[in-house]
């Protein structure tokens, strides 16, 4: 009994974690964030506990857009999810602020200071992206 209540707080804890982060460093709206934590906590019914567990989330334009705007990084690194239209695992892409990010979802070909992107149509627009700052 003892270790189940245990279990059950060390994923509490692990998800206590991700909403602090989505909060802290993304500054997502509040529903995202219960949106996240609710399928954290279903991915964990049936699991144990794994603190190198790592969890993914819809986020959409708008807001990525609005995490853009209201912080100041001085290196954007943009790693696009998913294979190419050749069927290549595609790489990721680095822009100071004088390239903004959005250049990446409106101007997918755009030849800049980029690293390993393969982004060939307008198709692949609606391929996932994530961000990391540094």
């Amino acid at each position: 009994m003892l270790n189940r209540t245990m279990e059950g707080l060390r994923k509490l804890h692990h998800v206590t974690e991700l909403a602090t982060l989505c909060q802290a460093n993304l500054m997502l709206p509040v529903e995202k964030i219960r949106s996240a934590v609710r399928s954290a906590l279903q991915s964990y019914v049936a699991e144990e506990v794994n603190f190198h567990k790592l969890f993914s989330f819809d986020v959409s334009l708008t807001d990525v857009k609005w995490i853009i705007e209201s912080s100041s990084p001085s290196v954007w690194r943009v790693n696009k999810l998913g294979a190419n239209a050749f069927g290549e695992d595609s790489g990721s892409a680095c822009w100071t602020r004088d390239f903004p990010f959005s250049g990446l979802v409106q101007q997918p070909a755009v030849n800049c200071d980029m690293s390993n992107l393969s982004v060939t149509s307008q198709d692949e627009i609606t391929d996932a992206y994530y961000v990391t700052t540094a």
